[in-house]
């Protein structure tokens, strides 16, 4: 993959693969069949079906520089075992639609290569603190019938408290998936990086993964998965 280097880099348009952080290519619409074939699809909801996933994720920066709009975070999360069908994309310090805008936060709807909406968080400072943490939870869930996305539980310094308000929130309605038994952490953590300016971050990790039934929570996963690790000399 081209990563871009420039203040604005290509960032502009997240794909399936999230090629289009780093590129302009494009890719076809996948049709409802394609979808179909790619969820598992099972029967109603029972104790032993996952409806609800949570992510912790942190954010160690290093030193941040406004002037260059850097560093640019994106996290992903899916209830497939890819990027085929619906997804999320969580952009930290920028934002891509409707146009690129440093700073601020910003969750993306995604069906494969097709944007289906977004929403900011109305603070759109940009980082500009050496060595600030960055804590959330990202959330995935079976609710009424559709699959819902939100942003839960954040922390820094630079935007104070976010998610939990419905800002960083969005649902996919009429969706064939009735559990989320194909979620991996290891899709979420293949397709999220920084998108520019590595070097300003010192780590990105997926802290801790929790799973629950209808009943209630099944399992914790505590393992630190690093999707990078920068340490200066």
């Amino acid at each position: 993959m081209h990563v871009a280097t420039g203040a604005r880099p290509v960032a502009a348009r997240l794909v399936c693969c999230l090629t289009r952080v780093f590129s302009r290519r494009s890719f076809a619409p996948i049709g409802l069949s394609a979808l179909l074939s790619a969820i598992s699809i099972a029967p109603a909801a029972d104790a032993a079906d996952i409806v609800r996933v949570e992510e912790d994720w942190r954010i160690e920066i290093g030193t941040p520089n406004p002037a260059e709009e850097a560093p640019q975070i994106v996290t992903a999360m899916s209830p497939l075992g890819n990027l085929d069908g619906p997804y999320t994309i969580f952009e930290l310090n920028y934002s891509t639609y409707p146009d690129f805008l440093a700073g601020g936060m910003q969750l993306q709807k995604w069906y494969h290569d097709v944007n289906l909406g977004y929403r900011n968080f109305p603070n759109y400072n940009q980082l500009n603190s050496d060595n600030e943490v960055i804590e959330f939870t990202s959330t995935m869930a079976i609710t009424d019938g559709d699959l819902l996305f939100e942003i839960r539980n954040g922390t820094s310094q630079t935007w104070g408290s976010f998610g939990g308000q419905g800002y960083l929130k969005t649902r996919y309605y009429y969706l064939p998936v009735n559990n989320l038994n194909a979620y991996s952490p290891e899709v979420s953590t293949k397709h999220s990086r920084i998108g520019f300016a590595s070097h300003r971050v010192k780590k990105l990790v997926l802290k801790e993964v929790r799973y629950y039934s209808s009943a209630g929570l099944i399992s914790t996963d505590e393992t630190d998965r690093v999707v990078h690790d920068y340490q200066p000399e």
